[in-house]
């Protein structure tokens, strides 16, 4: 097995975002893939570089749109991020997020919604519940809770984020009447739970 440099870890992300640049999705997925394997083993998985490279695998198969691939790169990223950098790290919780999103565009709603509960649960001890990251979570909670049919806990989430952003931000607030016009929009008069 060839040694790898830190030089060609540079390399490959170059032509990997050269192929993701003109929407070559699958490979650069594959030459990212093969890179990190060898990476991992050269330099280890929580290594900086091999991070980074990591990271640029999970968002090529997150945007050629290869949810079912990209979500446990993500998660496996978030676990030795976790344990590098401690679990409140910031990039900890994006990549949870990821994960989550993804387990959310292959219909595992049930999964998704548990993930981003246990993050928001995490983000507002981090945080404060008034912090815009979690504020912003609730908001994405309420409209999968809605997307799954799930009306009445969809309400109940953006009511109550609502009721918190006009404490927070008062009554004109774009972000109070974005939320608001979901809570109006005829799709939450049904009731799917």
């Amino acid at each position: 097995e060839a040694a790898m440099a830190r030089t060609d870890i540079a390399a490959t992300r170059e032509r990997a975002a050269e192929l993701a640049a003109s929407s070559r999705y699958r490979q650069a997925a594959d030459v990212l893939k093969a890179a990190v394997g060898t990476a991992c083993s050269v330099f280890g998985g929580a290594d900086s570089d091999v991070v980074d490279l990591r990271m640029d695998w999970a968002n090529v198969l997150f945007e050629g749109g290869d949810f079912r691939s990209a979500a446990p790169v993500f998660q496996g990223l978030a676990s030795d991020l976790a344990r590098r950098d401690g679990p409140d790290d910031s990039l900890v919780f994006r990549c949870r997020l990821q994960n989550a999103t993804c387990r959310a565009l292959m219909g595992e709603a049930d999964a998704a919604l548990e993930t981003l509960r246990r993050l928001l649960a995490d983000e507002e001890r981090v945080y404060g519940p008034d912090d815009q990251r979690p504020l912003e979570l609730r908001r994405q909670i309420g409209l999968l809770e809605r997307g799954a049919g799930r009306h009445t806990r969809a309400e109940r989430t953006l009511r109550s984020l609502t009721e918190d952003l006009r404490r927070i931000h008062g009554p004109g607030h774009p972000q109070l009447a974005q939320v608001l016009s979901l809570l109006h929009d005829p799709l939450s008069e049904s009731d799917g739970d």
